[in-house]
Protein backbone atom coordinates (compact mmCIF):
# COMPACT_ATOMS: atom_id res chain seq x y z
CA UNK A 1 0.00 0.00 0.00
CA UNK A 2 1.32 3.19 -1.12
CA UNK A 3 0.03 6.74 -1.91
CA UNK A 4 1.98 9.40 -4.27
CA UNK A 5 2.27 13.11 -3.86
CA UNK A 6 3.23 15.16 -6.38
CA UNK A 7 4.74 18.34 -6.51
CA UNK A 8 6.37 21.29 -8.67
CA UNK A 9 9.90 19.37 -8.79
CA UNK A 10 9.09 16.00 -8.63
CA UNK A 11 6.70 13.27 -6.50
CA UNK A 12 7.50 11.21 -3.81
CA UNK A 13 6.01 7.81 -2.70
CA UNK A 14 4.86 7.10 0.94
CA UNK A 15 3.95 3.37 2.41
CA UNK A 16 4.53 2.18 5.95
CA UNK A 17 7.98 2.24 5.75
CA UNK A 18 9.89 4.54 3.23
CA UNK A 19 9.88 7.42 1.30
CA UNK A 20 10.83 7.59 -2.12
CA UNK A 21 11.32 10.98 -4.02
CA UNK A 22 11.16 10.92 -7.49
CA UNK A 23 12.69 14.12 -8.60
CA UNK A 24 12.38 15.88 -12.22
CA UNK A 25 15.89 15.11 -14.00
CA UNK A 26 17.66 13.84 -10.49
CA UNK A 27 18.28 10.50 -8.92
CA UNK A 28 15.96 9.02 -6.93
CA UNK A 29 15.97 9.04 -3.20
CA UNK A 30 14.83 6.74 -0.43
CA UNK A 31 14.06 7.93 3.23
CA UNK A 32 12.96 5.27 5.50
CA UNK A 33 10.67 6.66 7.94
CA UNK A 34 13.11 5.72 11.28
CA UNK A 35 14.84 8.07 9.79
CA UNK A 36 13.27 11.33 9.82
CA UNK A 37 13.90 13.45 12.35
CA UNK A 38 11.44 15.86 11.63
CA UNK A 39 9.52 17.56 8.61
CA UNK A 40 9.10 20.70 7.56
CA UNK A 41 6.10 22.25 5.71
CA UNK A 42 6.09 25.83 4.15
CA UNK A 43 2.63 26.95 2.62
CA UNK A 44 3.03 28.75 -0.99
CA UNK A 45 3.16 32.77 -1.32
CA UNK A 46 1.97 35.12 -3.51
CA UNK A 47 5.35 34.44 -6.37
CA UNK A 48 7.08 32.00 -3.98
CA UNK A 49 6.66 28.23 -4.04
CA UNK A 50 6.35 26.54 -0.87
CA UNK A 51 7.80 23.12 0.01
CA UNK A 52 7.65 19.75 2.06
CA UNK A 53 11.36 18.86 3.33
CA UNK A 54 11.90 15.47 5.59
CA UNK A 55 15.12 16.52 7.25
CA UNK A 56 16.96 12.85 8.51
CA UNK A 57 20.82 12.40 9.21
CA UNK A 58 21.76 11.11 5.41
CA UNK A 59 20.93 13.76 3.49
CA UNK A 60 19.97 17.72 3.69
CA UNK A 61 18.27 17.40 0.21
CA UNK A 62 14.93 15.80 0.07
CA UNK A 63 12.72 18.48 -0.65
CA UNK A 64 9.95 18.58 -2.93
CA UNK A 65 9.09 22.33 -3.89
CA UNK A 66 5.06 23.21 -3.79
CA UNK A 67 3.26 25.12 -5.85
CA UNK A 68 -0.49 26.63 -5.45
CA UNK A 69 -2.79 25.52 -2.88
CA UNK A 70 -4.00 22.23 -4.16
CA UNK A 71 -0.56 21.06 -4.00
CA UNK A 72 -0.01 22.46 -0.27
CA UNK A 73 -3.34 20.45 0.89
CA UNK A 74 -1.79 17.18 -0.73
CA UNK A 75 1.25 18.26 1.42
CA UNK A 76 -0.68 18.58 4.36
CA UNK A 77 -2.09 14.96 3.65
CA UNK A 78 0.66 13.59 2.83
CA UNK A 79 2.64 14.80 6.12
CA UNK A 80 -0.43 13.56 8.52
CA UNK A 81 -0.23 9.88 6.86
CA UNK A 82 3.50 10.15 7.40
CA UNK A 83 3.19 10.97 11.34
CA UNK A 84 0.43 8.20 11.53
CA UNK A 85 3.25 5.69 10.17
CA UNK A 86 5.64 7.51 12.54
CA UNK A 87 3.49 7.43 15.51
CA UNK A 88 4.03 4.25 18.24
CA UNK A 89 2.65 1.38 18.08
CA UNK A 90 1.85 1.80 14.34
CA UNK A 91 4.13 -1.54 13.28
CA UNK A 92 3.45 -3.14 16.31
CA UNK A 93 2.27 -6.43 15.39
CA UNK A 94 -1.10 -7.78 16.15
CA UNK A 95 -2.21 -9.70 19.54
CA UNK A 96 -1.97 -13.50 18.80
CA UNK A 97 -4.95 -15.13 17.53
CA UNK A 98 -6.55 -17.83 20.42
CA UNK A 99 -5.01 -20.99 20.75
CA UNK A 100 -5.61 -23.23 17.84
CA UNK A 101 -5.83 -26.36 20.25
CA UNK A 102 -8.36 -25.24 22.05
CA UNK A 103 -10.30 -24.38 19.20
CA UNK A 104 -9.75 -27.83 17.66
CA UNK A 105 -10.11 -30.05 20.88
CA UNK A 106 -13.63 -31.94 21.06
CA UNK A 107 -15.19 -34.54 22.59
CA UNK A 108 -18.22 -36.58 21.38
CA UNK A 109 -20.35 -38.61 23.75
CA UNK A 110 -22.03 -41.54 23.25
CA UNK A 111 -23.86 -44.01 25.16
CA UNK A 112 -21.00 -46.92 25.47
CA UNK A 113 -18.23 -44.68 25.09
CA UNK A 114 -16.55 -41.18 23.83
CA UNK A 115 -15.21 -39.76 20.88
CA UNK A 116 -12.08 -37.29 21.77
CA UNK A 117 -10.87 -35.20 18.68
CA UNK A 118 -7.48 -33.29 19.44
CA UNK A 119 -5.34 -31.62 16.92
CA UNK A 120 -2.77 -34.20 16.76
CA UNK A 121 -4.81 -37.66 17.69
CA UNK A 122 -7.86 -39.11 17.96
CA UNK A 123 -9.01 -40.92 20.63
CA UNK A 124 -12.03 -43.52 21.23
CA UNK A 125 -13.14 -44.02 25.29
CA UNK A 126 -15.12 -46.99 26.07
CA UNK A 127 -17.59 -47.97 28.86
Amino acid sequence: MSDTFQGSNGKFIVDPLKITIKYIGEDDEEIYLKNITSIELQKPAFLQLGYIKFNHPSSDKSVIKVAGNDQYQNMVKAKQLIEQYLSPGYHQAPPAPPSTTALLAAEFKANNGALIVEPDKITLKFK
